[in-house]
């Protein structure tokens, strides 16, 4: 039986971006409370991201298309830290790993062979 339940909306955000804030900030938020459990968002709109690969330029350089999937979920991670407690104040600690805007997606290194 749920105890607490929110419902969140915004005069400025798309539902797109309602259902990212809610999935990457109030949900890894609440994970660090104990004995919570905590569904996906339900409602909104789910980002996806597609990729277009250029095979040939992949070929070009010994790499598979595995090894851009590899990367892409290797550095596009959301962590729950815990916290940092300096004086009196406790502060909540996140590590967000994801790109704030699809073009850095580009700049992500694949794989490194040989030192290039």
């Amino acid at each position: 039986m749920p105890i607490l339940q929110y419902g969140i909306s915004s005069p400025t955000l798309s539902e797109q971006e309602i259902y990212d804030l809610t999935l990457n900030q109030v949900r890894v938020g609440l994970i660090s409370v104990p004995g919570v459990g905590i569904p996906l968002p339900y409602g909104g709109k789910v980002r996806v991201v597609s990729v277009d690969l250029d095979l040939k330029g992949l070929e070009a350089n010994n790499l598979a298309p595995s090894d851009v999937i590899a990367a892409l979920n290797a550095e596009n991670l959301v962590l729950p830290s815990g916290t940092a407690k300096i004086g009196a104040t406790e502060y909540d600690v996140n590590l967000n790993t994801s790109p704030r805007l699809l073009d850095r997606l580009n700049d992500l290194p694949v794989k490194m062979v040989e030192g290039r």
